[in-house]
């Protein structure tokens, strides 16, 4: 099944949730979360490029419009997409947990210049065509279920600046074959 490219610029909003049917997500630059449920099951997402980074290992990376192919579903990548400004209108998703009293979901780095710090709970849940993850080097928290039941996952890389998982944050993963940890820091 081919699909179309359909791109889309997160903002890191409150409330901000990212169309069902968008293929690649640009997260702009100065985003410092990636908002609970933003890619809710986002079933055709296939990669998210970190606006101004760059993947370490280029050879890891293959962006390709067929799920089912080995892709960036990375926070890192090799690509300046500065200039391509695709929008898009995530009027036709609901967001399965709104609560306008709810303050938790506020934007704790706001001030934060550098790359994402954390991806909140439930971030990336079904999203079953991302295929493998390069984690921002800035990267701290990955909440609960953050990647739940992305059935299509393969490869995991995490940076040394990770200092919490979630619980279930890869629950039902069922195709992971590679996870690679950073070096072990003593003291």
């Amino acid at each position: 099944m081919r699909l179309h490219f359909q791109y889309y610029r997160y903002k890191g909003l409150v409330g901000e949730l990212v169309p069902k049917f968008v293929t690649h997500v640009v997260v702009e630059r100065g985003v410092s979360a990636i908002k609970s449920y933003a890619f809710y099951q986002c079933t055709f997402l296939v990669s998210i490029i970190m606006e101004g980074e760059h993947l370490n290992d280029a050879d890891n990376l293959n962006i390709n419009n067929e799920c089912g192919r080995v892709m960036v579903g990375g926070i890192n990548a090799t690509m300046d997409v500065r200039n391509n400004n695709h929008g898009g209108n995530s009027s036709n998703r609901e967001n399965p947990n709104t609560n306008e009293n709810d303050t938790t979901n506020t934007n704790k780095h706001s001030n934060h210049q550098g790359g994402i710090i954390e991806i909140e709970r439930l971030a990336f849940y079904g999203c079953t065509c991302l295929k493998v993850v390069h984690f921002s080097n800035t990267l701290e928290v990955i909440g609960e279920k953050a990647f739940g039941y992305c059935t299509g996952l393969e490869a995991l890389f995490f940076p040394p600046s990770l200092k919490q998982i979630g619980k279930a944050a890869f629950q039902n993963c069922s195709s992971l074959k590679v996870v690679k940890l950073p070096p072990c820091r003593n003291g």
